[in-house]
């Protein structure tokens, strides 16, 4: 064994004890003091508020209810472009220590394919959903459906049309034509054929009542059928509430009485409480794209020969509870607006003149947390559009390449379908925009639903999700999935006031833990889409690991 010099050592510690009473002593530079964020923070309000309408000034901030989106303070020198780009924000340190092994990266080709596809892609309806986190997926309906739309409180039964836009009744999956009035007792085989072509449908929200639209034009001989409808699935009741007038000398023109414009029905929205119906109508001549959209109010009871309360106004939708009606566009002399109307379309009052800052608006909605929100553009109405809100600022880029062709709001308004071109879009008011044509495929129907997608429907998995790719329906990935909105180790931060760690996706799941807003985390798996939720497996900085649903009532629940 060999000796130990005691003399070395002690000097050793002497010298290394003397190191260190110098480095205690010396002087060090004072580092320049870093600001701090004096702004108070912003307590986000309770969803169940009672909507309160008032008129603000162009460009006014408008702050997410929910917390999540902070638009830039208004700048009369900026453009609406400029206003649109975020301002940086510092880097967030990473403050989780992974403690568990990373899982590697999930390739797209290693996914199991899920269902077989359907075999008869005419059969093909497309749904969407914002239940639980935007899902979209295609299911079988009809042979060569064309139209659909599902009860919102019996998930089983819809109404939809053929190619030849025959209307059908589908109760767990067997389809029913009606053949008493106004429909014929023989089935058309095509469009020209069909004197009752159904060209839009929209159920009640008690599900009790269906309204829907008849334009028999494309047949030789117009009938004073053509306007609006309604039907009773239970019963098999079915009326007339609206005469068309698309010109002079039609059987809608000489049945209806006295008309202040001729008109063509378009589009019908049901109020909350599923006693109106707001009939958006094309005013003029329906072959001008730049006609004049006209809104008229009908009760259940309302006789077809005669005129409604109307007013002349582009678009027109009800507010989230029901009590005005929220109008855009050119409206009552206005060029471009956001206002209200009362239920009669009386009391108009403007919210937002987009007009006086060179402003195109149109499809104003109102969401449930008070906020409304539009589609809207910098100049005129001819090119891509923006979703806005009624302060002016832009909350997405632009939704493809031109004027949209068909605008669907999601039931939640958190979520629009846009048919540009010829090609499908969704555009969400937290800024992500998505080209969903791939997804949609040769499937001609297409349409929001909600409480989650059809049973059976086949997830779209070669189309973005608010989530990125994600695995099939049901399927848990072992680790990120390529192509993801997040990655293998990515740190993020909660978004949410509180939020659910669970052992294994799904709402049936149980709960172990609860995270609180500005927790951080760090991805490991996911996304899972199981029970409408897209799920995230992830480890907290308490070393603690589970799932969490990415999205709720279409918000991220996380951010970095």
């Amino acid at each position: 064994m060999p000796t130990v010099d005691a003399t070395r050592i002690a000097n050793a510690l002497t010298a290394t004890r003397e190191v260190f009473n110098l480095t205690q002593t010396a002087s060090v530079p004072s580092p320049t003091p870093t600001p701090t964020n004096t702004l108070p923070p912003t307590t986000p309000p309770t969803l169940d508020a009672t909507p309160e309408f008032i008129t603000a000034a162009p460009r006014t901030p408008v702050f997410d209810d929910l917390g999540l989106i902070t638009p830039l303070p208004p700048q009369e020198s900026a453009t609406p472009e400029e206003r649109f780009e975020a301002t940086p924000t510092p880097p967030v340190q990473p403050t989780v220590e992974l403690v568990v092994p990373l899982p590697p990266t999930v390739s797209l080709d290693d996914l199991p394919v899920g269902i077989p596809p359907l075999t008869n892609t005419s059969a093909l309806a497309f749904a969407l959903s914002t239940t639980g986190g935007l899902s979209q997926g295609a299911f079988g309906l009809l042979d060569n459906v064309n139209l659909f739309a599902r009860n919102p409180v019996n998930p089983n039964q819809y109404v939809a049309t053929n190619g030849a836009g025959v209307f059908y009744i589908v109760n767990n999956g067997v389809p029913f034509r009606p053949n008493t009035s106004p429909f014929s007792e023989f089935e058309p085989r095509t469009v020209e054929e069909n004197q009752y072509l159904v060209e839009y449908i929209r159920w009640s929200p008690n599900g009790a009542w269906v309204g829907f639209i008849i334009d028999g034009e494309r047949h030789p001989n117009a009938t004073a059928a053509d306007g609006m409808h309604v039907y009773n699935p239970q019963s098999g009741e079915s009326f007339q509430l609206l005469r068309d007038a698309p010109y002079n000398g039609h059987p809608g023109t000489q049945l209806g009485g006295a008309r202040q414009w001729l008109f063509d029905t378009a589009s019908l929205e049901w109020s909350p409480d599923s006693e109106l119906m707001l009939v958006r109508a094309r005013v003029g001549d329906p072959a001008d794209a730049n006609n004049l959209g006209g809104l008229m109010v009908l009760h259940l009871g309302h006789d077809p020969n005669r005129e409604p309360p109307s007013r002349i106004c582009d678009y027109g939708s009800w507010s989230a509870d029901g009590s005005r009606i929220i109008v855009s566009g050119r409206c009552s002399g206005q060029e471009s607006i956001i206002g209200t109307t009362d239920r009669g379309l009386g009391d108009f009052q403007v919210i937002f003149n987009a007009a006086q800052n060179g402003y195109w608006v149109q499809n104003a909605v109102q969401r449930p947390n008070g906020q409304i929100v539009a589609l809207g553009r910098q100049g005129d109405r001819n090119g891509p559009m923006r979703i806005i809100d009624s302060a002016g600022n832009f909350l997405t880029g632009d939704i493809g390449v031109g004027p949209p062709e068909r605008v669907e709001w999601s039931p939640d308004r958190s979520s629009v379908l846009l048919i540009v071109g010829g090609r499908y879009y969704i555009a969400q008011v937290n800024g992500f925009v998505s080209d969903i044509t791939s997804s949609v495929g040769s499937a001609r129907a297409v349409n929001w639903v909600s409480g989650g997608l059809p049973e059976g429907a086949r997830p779209s998995l070669d189309g973005p999700t608010s989530q990125g790719s994600t695995a099939p329906s049901g399927e848990i990935p072992s680790g990120v999935v390529e192509g993801s909105i997040y990655s293998a180790g990515q740190q993020l931060q909660v978004a949410s006031e509180s939020l659910n760690l669970r052992d294994n996706p799904g709402l049936n799941s149980t709960s172990i833990g609860s995270l609180s807003q500005g927790a951080y985390v760090v991805v490991l798996a996911g996304p899972a889409s199981i029970d409408g939720f897209f799920w995230w497996f992830v480890q907290t900085a308490n070393r603690q690991t589970g799932w969490i649903a990415g999205e709720i009532n279409g918000f991220s629940t996380l951010h970095e």
